[in-house]
């Protein structure tokens, strides 16, 4: 999903004249036609549908379901048609370009340099913990802000607590001072046998060794302490990949409760 802010999703829909349930002038078959051109995707998929059947809301689920980079070229190409439908009029000013037209052509920039992350509301743990709301709500932030190097802090708070409060429910008493990698190394001790496959019991003691290297970063190089932190480019690496272990395991507790 891209990560269009409120207020750009208010410019575009203005620039694209939504408001009515249309997009500029494009009619059903038209529409279809030209989006596909774009991106090659079918507007009128039923997963597209599901904010309503106008033009308009089917390209808020756009928005709203694909990735940035997919969202940047598609926005890109319907100025270039609004563009080209402007020349036609005849007081139109060929040297000057509309102020809210470059602006949503900024925002289409902006997302062709913002790398995709996953959207960490998603992992939604079945957990009563004011806490853990806070630390999605501010990794949540830190991400839409295009900053993932100081998501990485709060990231390694949450997966201590995640996995502590698995462990706490299979009756494991914890230490406060028990690391991160050896919470992971109790957890997959403690899962019952053949829940998973025996490649991804592999995968995920192999995490082992991940986490405990996450340690390192969290201390000397995320904004935990006073470092130079790491790059966003690799912080958004890391982001992402502790993300597929967390909703792994998310999916394994799912099954295990059902």
């Amino acid at each position: 999903m891209s990560n269009l802010k409120l207020i750009e999703k208010q410019k575009l829909e203005k620039l694209f004249k939504m408001s009515e349930g249309f997009v500029l002038d494009f009619t059903n078959s038209t529409f279809s036609e030209y989006i596909y051109e774009i991106v090659k995707i079918n507007i009128y998929d039923s997963k597209y549908e599901y904010k309503g059947n106008s033009k308009a809301n089917r390209l808020r689920a756009v928005f709203e379901l694909e990735p940035n980079i997919l969202c940047a070229k598609l926005i890109k190409g319907l100025i270039e048609y609004k563009h080209s439908k402007d020349l036609e009029n005849p007081d139109f000013i060929i040297n000057k370009i509309p102020d809210l037209q470059f602006e949503c052509y900024q925002i289409a920039t902006r997302l062709e340099k913002n790398p995709e992350t996953h959207n960490i509301e998603e992992l939604n743990p079945d957990l009563d913990d004011k806490d853990f709301e806070l630390l999605i709500k501010n990794i949540k932030i830190s991400i839409d802000n295009n900053q993932p190097e100081a998501a990485i802090d709060r990231l390694h708070t949450l997966c201590q607590k995640y996995l502590r409060n698995i462990l706490h429910k299979t009756g494991n008493q914890i230490s406060k001072d028990t690391p991160l990698h050896s919470l992971l190394g109790l957890y997959i001790k403690n899962l019952p046998e053949n829940q998973v496959s025996k490649m991804s019991e592999r995968i995920l003691k192999s995490s082992i060794s991940i986490l405990d290297s996450f340690n390192q970063i969290r201390n000397d190089k995320s904004l935990a302490h006073d470092n130079m932190v790491i790059s966003s480019e690799e912080s958004i690496y890391i982001y992402n990949s502790i993300y597929n272990l967390l909703k792994f395991i998310r999916i394994i507790e799912a099954k295990l409760t059902n």
